[in-house]
Parts: structure tokens; sequence; C-alpha cells
């Protein structure tokens, strides 16, 4: 959804609530995000999220590597369901 964009110098998603996404971006220097843009990448969201997941630009000026000290394009922050081990108690 980013890539090739000449605005984009450095971008992250980050999964806040199951229904909820920061797009993090580090500009290109003297670069704008055109408007425009922004609204289809928020639409391109909804149709590969559904259309209950809302979209938050966050512009800033670095986006820090993880722990690991690697960079991830993509952070989720929301819990997976636990699955139970085993036969089914009943």
């Amino acid at each position: 959804l980013l890539y090739f964009r000449p605005w984009v110098r450095k971008f992250q998603f980050f999964q806040v609530e199951l229904d909820r996404i920061e797009v993090r971006i580090v500009r290109a220097p003297g670069a704008e995000a055109p408007q425009p843009e922004l609204d289809e990448i928020a639409a391109q969201m909804k149709v590969i999220m559904g259309q209950g997941c809302a979209t938050e630009f966050i512009f800033t000026d670095e986006i820090p590597p993880g722990a690991s000290g690697k960079y991830r394009y993509t952070v989720s922050r929301v819990s997976r369901p636990h699955r139970r081990e085993g036969p089914a108690e009943g």
C-alpha cells in the first residue's frame, strides 16, 4: 500500500486493536502526503481488514527498530485467542 510513493521514506503498520490500525510514516525530506492518496490507503485498509477497521496516519521523524534490533513493517499488539490443546472436555 505504501511502496513506490515518493513522499514515503519509511512506514510501519501498527495494529493497536482488532479494528484499529496506525499507519506510521516517515516522510521523504520536504514531502507532504497527498490527501487523496491517504484516502485511497484508508479505503484499501478497509478492504483488507474489514469495513469496521479505522486507520489513523501518524507522521513521525523516525520509526525505531524492535527489541530484536530489526525493523518490522507490521506490528500487532492484538493478543491471539488461546487454543485448547487436546480433546475437548464434555
